[in-house]
């Protein structure tokens, strides 16, 4: 299977977007840490990324706050204000 988050970064949009800097391992981090917090499971998460070793997505898998707030409300199902109905 080919990794889908492989390749060189489209400079030309980056630039149009005015970001100054980003490099091509902020991208792929980006991308892994988004399906972290959206609920993509670490097995799956390695196998878009390439790795050999379910140790490595795990270091790109940082987890904001807020996130981790609405993991433990969804813990106890007490729904957060942002959350949906989790009934």
């Amino acid at each position: 299977m080919a990794s889908v988050a492989s390749g060189n970064p489209d400079t030309g949009s980056i630039n149009s977007a005015g970001i100054k800097h980003l490099t091509f391992h902020e991208m792929r981090h980006t991308f892994a840490s988004h399906l972290v917090m959206n609920g993509t499971d670490l097995p799956s998460i390695q196998a878009l990324m390439g790795h050999g070793d379910i140790k490595t997505p795990m270091r790109y898998s940082h987890l904001t706050p807020e996130h981790l707030h609405r993991a433990v409300h969804k813990l106890y199902l007490v729904p957060s204000s942002d959350d949906e109905d989790l009934t």
